[in-house]
């Protein structure tokens, strides 16, 4: 039987008031620390061990295949790792909902950090600006790691 994989994309905001309780509920100080990508699976509740794995590794692989100078320009308000697992952001209900491992149904959720492809601000919310060269980059990224986990879908389990 073939698996089936559902991603539930997000972001989240570093900057302003919008998640400063939720940063603090967490012990994070400064959320521009956080990674530019957060996996969340439940803590291994919805997604096969080996598929979470390749897909982190490929986004990593992914990343690091950019030129130099766009690596740079997406690192540029981001002090973190290219990916974390399953902190702050664990991906509980919707990967809750829809992940059924037992019927080979995986799923996660990734967060992008904001600091990625919107401009500096004090509240980006309201003043932020997409930067569209960014935000090619990071789609770009995602949808090559989906590609490169495709043949893990096709494998039986």
């Amino acid at each position: 039987q073939q698996r089936i994989l559902i991603i539930d994309g997000h972001s989240f905001s570093t900057t302003g008031d919008m998640m400063a309780t939720y940063f603090k509920m967490y012990g994070i100080e400064n959320p521009k620390d956080l990674p530019m990508f957060i996996i969340g699976d439940g803590e291994g509740y919805s997604c096969d061990l080996d598929i979470l794995e390749a897909f982190t590794e490929a986004i990593k692989k992914n990343f690091e295949e950019l030129t130099e100078e766009e690596k740079n320009l997406l690192r540029e308000n981001v002090k973190g790792d290219i990916v974390g697992l399953n902190h702050p952001f664990k991906g509980v209900h919707n990967v809750k909902y829809y992940g059924e491992r037992n019927q080979s149904v995986n799923g996660f959720q990734i967060e992008c950090n904001e600091s990625l492809y919107i401009d500096e601000s004090e509240d980006k919310y309201s003043t932020g600006k997409y930067n569209l060269q960014k935000l090619h980059l990071i789609k770009r990224v995602v949808e090559k790691s989906c590609t490169d986990v495709d043949y893990l879908l096709k494998t039986y389990k």
